[in-house]
């Protein structure tokens, strides 16, 4: 494990776990242990900080399972009123770890995608230079 993963040569993999998500998606979620093991957790900010997020139909329902399972929710989920996240709601909970879980949810569908003026504007103030999607005028 030192040469493919950078680990400690007497690093072990102590607890593996697949989680079977939607869609036949698997997550392989493992803890290492390790004699120069680093138990501070990243914030997301840190160099190396990272989080995992999952697309949910229903927030606030997952924000109540969540709970119900003695998970640490941060926070109230936020919803985006405006530009092209329009419709967005998201949400921060911790795996036991520290891992930060972020869940996000557009139950109406993606503003940016249904209006693709937003993401690419008109032919008069396109950041690509008066043309549309790809580089291609109208």
């Amino acid at each position: 494990m030192a040469i493919n993963l950078g680990v400690d040569p007497k690093a072990v993999v102590k607890t593996l776990r697949l989680l079977k998500l939607a869609n036949g998606l698997c997550l392989e979620l493992f803890e290492y242990g390790a004699p120069d093991q680093n138990d501070d957790v990243p914030k997301n900010s840190d160099i190396g900080g990272h989080h995992i997020a999952f697309y949910v139909d229903d927030i606030n329902q997952t924000v109540k399972e969540l709970a119900e399972h003695g998970v640490e929710v941060q926070g109230e989920p936020k919803l985006m009123n405006e530009g092209l996240n329009e419709g967005f709601s998201w949400v921060y909970a911790l795996a036991p770890w520290g891992l930060q879980l972020e869940f996000v949810s557009y139950p109406e569908g993606m503003k940016s995608l249904r209006d693709r003026t937003l993401l690419f504007g008109s032919q008069h103030d396109s950041a690509f230079g008066g043309s549309n999607e790809f580089g291609k005028h109208s």
